[in-house]
């Protein structure tokens, strides 16, 4: 695990957009560990469900939602769930 990692500890939140937070994991180390080259063996995604999506929307009126957001396993990083 990373020093800078937010993984394990406390941490506080913003009341704006501040994509400085997000915390990126690399998967290479992971799949070097794993005998995996630079050509995956497979094909897929990462799926995250977000079952309580919730902002204001116009007129400061709360809106309410459910997301599956799908990210390529190909992609370089995955993102730390707090981050998310």
């Amino acid at each position: 695990m990373e020093s800078d990692s937010p993984l394990g500890r406390d941490t506080g939140y913003s009341d704006k957009y501040a994509p400085g937070l997000l915390h990126p994991i690399a998967r290479a180390e992971a799949r070097e560990a794993s005998g995996i080259s630079r050509e995956q063996p497979f094909s897929g995604v990462d799926i995250w469900n977000a079952w309580e999506l919730t902002w204001l929307g116009p007129g400061g009126k709360p809106e309410v939602a459910t997301a599956e957001i799908r990210v390529p396993c190909d992609t370089p990083n995955l993102i730390e769930s707090k981050s998310l």
